[in-house]
């Protein structure tokens, strides 16, 4: 019983009162050391948690990084092995069809304008930049303007006999330093080397500067020029080949041959610039100048 900030508490004796603010103090010393006992524990144990899961953390990031790695392997993977398969797209047609599709999209263009080509690509990348090679159509797509240089003169008509359009020395290189002419083959004979220096600017960075090394440069010029009739050159670069193998008029077989020949070409250009296994085309894709490219079951 509490009166007036003393506590009456009932002894043996009898009635004995007791100050309260004693009584507190008495209690709070007793009960101090056991909350603090209680705090620590709690402290210490909230420590060892929080230890725990950064630990667990830890562990559970590592191995999210190795899953991810996990995955990225497979998937690179995966992509190497559909790069051998080549795709069902909603463009993927047979030849036929596809040669049947490209000339419906010209239909209304000049012949003239309406050039079809085919684009190739393989798989595994080259090792190359870039490889120059030469392939003869079956079917001819163009007639390449020819020029051929020599100091010879019984050969200039023999050469313009054979298909060469242009012929001749001292005059010739003079029209080419006006751009007087224009042409997409250059071959040359041996003794006219030396004058094309001046023109070598002009004629290098256009691909069309004969050398021994290409094969351009040759005493028996006439059958360099008979031989190049037909031939077209091509240029691989970052594994990707696109030429125009004909044009609307052009039959279906004739479009096809032209394919195949190219095809051909590519491989043998690979393996000749010293790759070490046949490259696997991933892509063959037929397009036309005002139509899609559709790839096609090559």
């Amino acid at each position: 019983m509490i009166i007036r900030g003393t506590l009456l508490k009932a002894g043996v004796s009898g009635l004995r009162l007791f100050p309260l603010s004693s009584l507190v103090a008495t209690l709070g010393s007793q009960i101090r050391p056991q909350i603090r006992e209680q705090v620590r524990l709690a402290s210490k144990k909230s420590k060892g948690q929080d230890d725990s899961s950064a630990n667990r953390h830890a562990v559970l990031r590592k191995q999210a990084k190795l899953d991810r790695k996990k995955d990225l392997i497979k998937k690179l993977e995966k992509e190497r092995k559909d790069a051998k398969i080549t795709k069902i797209t909603p463009v993927l047609m047979q030849t036929d069809y596809a040669i049947r599709y490209l000339k419906a999209a010209e239909v209304g263009q000049p012949e003239f304008n309406s050039t079809i080509a085919v684009t190739l690509k393989s798989v595994p990348p080259l090792h190359f930049q870039q490889i120059r090679a030469s392939v003869r159509l079956p079917k001819k797509v163009q007639t390449d303007r020819v020029a051929v240089f020599t100091t010879q003169e019984d050969l200039i008509p023999k050469l313009l006999e054979v298909g060469a359009t242009y012929a001749g020395a001292d005059e010739l290189i003079e029209k080419v330093k006006k751009n007087e002419v224009e042409f997409e083959k250059c071959f040359a004979t041996p003794d006219a080397l030396h004058l094309l220096r001046p023109v070598q600017k002009i004629l290098g960075p256009k691909g069309l500067m004969p050398s021994e090394r290409r094969g351009t440069v040759s005493e028996d010029v006439i059958e360099l020029v008979d031989s190049s009739q037909g031939l077209l050159d091509f240029l691989i670069k970052d594994r990707i080949l696109t030429v125009n193998i004909g044009n609307t008029m052009f039959t279906s077989e004739e479009i096809k041959s032209n394919i195949g020949a190219v095809m051909k070409a590519y491989r043998d250009a690979i393996v000749k610039n010293g790759s070490r296994q046949i490259p696997i085309l991933s892509e063959v894709i037929l397009s036309s100048t005002h139509g899609p490219g559709v790839m096609i079951l090559a």
